[in-house]
């Protein structure tokens, strides 16, 4: 039984510790026409535009995201020069009530904060949900199962961005965001951000900047195996362990 045990063991760790950029789930807005719901475009991942209602009637509210390509490329702006890099941007104006994540009152803590009360009764913060929060917009990512590694690249224009995560019991996960910006921009709003979680629990990641919008250009999702394909691993090794007990035995 020891051997059955050490194989799993060993597989177990095989199909769960390979890097983040092994095998990664992609989806890039410039990849699809301009106005494509992206939200359930990609297996595995929802994009949902979150926006603090500040009602108890859908005080969080989720609504589709949309490509949106991007015509402002011709004036000499550092903003549109940044936005043009993008080549796309992942919200559209019909996107969600407040128009565009472009502008203020776009940050992921306070739709991440209205997640939390939503969920757990015993969060101690303020009631973010409420009405002084009203406006506050995030990409919300959805995954179906939990992963390692979540990375948005693209374009913010106020301040630095953010992620704020959540495990499949909606409890916050303490884990850094690793913000690396393209030296080609000077004013530091163009680059990309990940968040990397050892025991891979990432279930849902709130994405946005400090008081301002983002554009996705891209969204980087670590695949790791759905509980169906580990079950069916191990009952493979079991059944070659049988196997070759019994080979042993007719000798």
């Amino acid at each position: 039984m020891r051997p059955i045990a050490c194989a799993l063991v060993l597989t177990t760790i095989l199909l769960w510790s390979r890097p983040a950029d092994a095998d990664l789930i992609t989806i890039e807005p410039d990849a699809f026409a301009a106005g494509t719901n992206l939200t359930a475009a990609t297996p595995g991942v929802l994009l949902w535009a979150a926006l603090i209602t500040g009602t108890s009637v859908n005080p969080l509210l989720l609504s589709a995201v949309y490509a949106q390509h991007s015509s402002a490329c011709g004036d000499s702006s550092d903003f549109t020069r940044c936005y043009a890099f993008t080549g796309t941007q992942g919200f559209s104006a019909s996107s969600n009530p407040e128009g565009t994540l472009f502008g203020s009152f776009n940050s992921a803590r306070n739709p991440a904060n209205c997640f939390s009360v939503l969920h757990d009764p015993n969060y101690a913060g303020a009631d973010f949900c409420g009405p002084n929060w009203a406006g506050f917009t995030a990409l919300l990512i959805e995954l179906s199962v939990p992963t390692t590694f979540v990375e948005i690249g693209g374009v913010w224009n106020s301040d630095y961005l953010q992620l704020r995560a959540f495990d499949e019991n909606f409890s916050r996960l303490a884990l850094p965001g690793i913000l690396t910006l393209d030296p080609n921009f000077p004013r530091g709003n163009v680059g990309t951000i990940s968040m990397t979680s050892p025991t891979g629990n990432l279930k849902y990641v709130f994405a946005g900047s400090t008081e301002g919008g983002i554009a996705l250009d891209r969204l980087s999702v670590a695949q790791v195996p759905e509980p169906s394909t580990l079950l069916l691993t191990m009952a493979g090794l079991i059944g070659l362990r049988r196997h070759l007990r019994r080979r042993t035995r007719s000798k």
